[in-house]
């Protein structure tokens, strides 16, 4: 397995709460859901509440390929991402329920470019699975996925960089196979 890049850990840097609109979120799918790199993805690669990703300003795409916290590297999964400013903003249910959603930066100690898409329903967090109406859950989350893009197809193997990105822009990977 390979060991998460130094330049992940926080080292003592504090959460970041500003995103620019042209940077990327980074989003690994398993293979289960994502297996050939010819088929769309489907609306279940991306689950409400708390999407997890990793910025572009402090991340590389493969980077979001490595779970810290259990110590696994999913070098076989894909990766996609969307950029903040295409992120579906809101919905309105009934006129009544506002539904609101926004990046968060949720760092970690060995993970200081985590962050989450977190949904807000009235400017309450929703973090409870079930929580979002099913229909407001499948209409966002179907906007989302036409704004995502493949960066690191499944089962593509791509060198993994060591330092951080220098900017918020995507950086191109380096395809081993």
């Amino acid at each position: 397995m390979s060991s998460p890049p130094v330049a992940m850990r926080a080292n003592g840097r504090r959460e970041d709460p500003n995103f620019h609109n042209e940077e990327y979120l980074f989003r690994r799918i398993p293979t289960t859901l994502w297996d050939d790199p010819a088929e769309e993805l489907d609306v279940d690669a991306v689950q409400l509440p708390d999407i997890s990703v990793e910025r572009s300003k402090y991340a590389h795409a493969e980077w979001a390929r490595f779970d810290v916290l259990n110590d696994r590297y999913y070098d076989v999964w894909g990766i996609v991402a969307v950029q903040v400013q295409d992120i579906p903003p809101e919905l309105w249910r009934e006129g009544v329920f506002h539904f609101v959603f926004r990046v968060n930066h949720c760092p970690d100690d060995r993970n200081y470019p985590h962050a989450e898409i977190r949904a807000y329903e009235n400017e309450v967090h929703v973090d409870q699975p079930g929580k979002i109406p099913e229909d407001v859950d499948l209409a966002w989350r179907e906007r989302l996925l036409r704004k995502l893009q493949t960066i690191i197809k499944p089962h593509q193997i791509v060198r993994i960089r060591e330092t951080a990105p220098v900017s918020h822009k995507l950086e191109p990977h380096v395809v081993v196979s």
